[in-house]
């Protein structure tokens, strides 16, 4: 019974040092891959709209109707980025 617990565990050992070896070449081919075949990200649209929304309700907590114009240009932002990604 002990022997079988000791070939367990070392076979468990060499799976384990097998997986690390693995997951090493996985991420060194797929930032080879990237690096190949990769986009560069497209920013996020409406940044500067959300980011004034953001700002203006943090700044009018109890008084969010003051915020009537920053949160409908980010809407009308975020609905044209919508409509020209779905083309």
């Amino acid at each position: 019974m002990a022997s079988s617990v000791t070939a367990t565990k070392e076979v468990a050992g060499l799976l384990v040092k097998t997986e690390e070896t693995d997951v090493a070449q996985m991420q060194a081919k797929a930032e080879e891959l990237l690096r190949q075949y990769g986009v560069a990200p497209k920013p996020a649209p409406c940044q500067a709209e959300s980011q004034a929304c953001a700002q203006c309700f943090r700044e009018h907590p109890k008084e969010a109707w003051r915020c009537q114009q920053a949160a409908e240009a980010y809407r009308m932002c975020s609905t044209a980025a919508f409509s020209a990604a779905r083309g």
